[in-house]
């Protein structure tokens, strides 16, 4: 049997990625880069994004711009989980523990992913981004992610 391997150059990087801290809802973020980028992300609710920990659906926007011929995607990080505690004694019988896309980037809360050609610029991007009150925004460098993130990311 033929044992094959995946070499770097596999994974065309055509995709920027842009790590968002920020403690607004999902709604609420997309409303502002919507509005600050003149994009116009929606949710999408066919497409399920989830990890392996759970079924759980982590919040997921996307555009495409014609004109440019430029994929636009939001993605969550982070995803609360509730978990059910049978005679716990507790006032309430559920907790929540949250579960991550990517685990090794826990203190990103949101991804902005744009699909593209390696000619698009992302700074004007990222300088009307961190215009947003109470949001940080900076490039990821997609050569830093492990094979298995950058799976999950092509996928979106």
């Amino acid at each position: 049997m033929a044992t094959y391997k995946l070499s770097n150059d596999w994974f065309d990087d055509t995709f920027k990625l842009i790590a968002i801290h920020t403690t607004l809802e999902d709604f609420r973020l997309v409303y502002f880069l919507n509005n600050h980028l003149k994009i116009n992300l929606s949710r999408n609710k066919k497409k399920k994004i989830v990890n392996e920990q759970n079924s759980v659906p982590f919040p997921y926007f996307e555009w495409y711009d014609e004109l440019s011929d430029v994929n636009w995607h939001c993605i969550s990080n982070k995803v609360n989980v509730e978990n059910n505690i049978k005679d716990s004694g507790l006032l309430f019988d559920s907790l929540y523990t949250a579960s991550y896309l990517l685990k090794d980037k826990k203190k990103v809360d949101f991804f902005l992913k744009i699909d593209c050609d390696n000619r698009f610029k992302t700074q004007n991007v990222l300088d009307k981004v961190n215009e947003i009150t109470q949001v940080i925004a900076y490039e990821i460098d997609t050569y830093t992610l492990n094979t298995k993130n950058k799976l999950i990311l092509q996928g979106c």
